[in-house]
């Protein structure tokens, strides 16, 4: 897919999701952080294992990608209205969301 994003014919968007996917499945660390687990005491979304965190929003970047912290921020906010009567049964009103810069 890398060599149909070089020539414009596929968003390098869609390719750092496959690659995080791939790597995952393969037993190594996501580059992008796209693909997520949940702490289901705060209905907070967290990267599964993440290659160099410090970095991860350059990469995002370098592909169109929203800086990691509004993205896991979305993410546990879908989350929390799909398993809403879930959480409120536990007393959590609210997903717990990451600082965003």
């Amino acid at each position: 897919m890398k060599s149909e994003v070089d020539k414009g014919n596929a968003k390098p968007s869609n390719y750092g999701l496959l690659v995080d996917r791939v790597m995952l499945n393969i037993g190594k660390q996501q580059v992008y952080g796209t693909q997520v687990d949940y702490n289901m005491a705060t209905g907070q979304a967290f990267p599964r294992d993440l290659k160099d965190r410090a970095e991860v929003n350059k990469r995002r970047k370098s592909i169109g990608l929203e800086p990691i912290e509004e993205y896991l921020n979305g993410m546990s906010e879908m989350h929390f209205e799909m398993n809403k009567e879930g959480y409120l049964k536990k007393g959590i009103r609210e997903p717990k969301l990451y600082k965003v810069e």
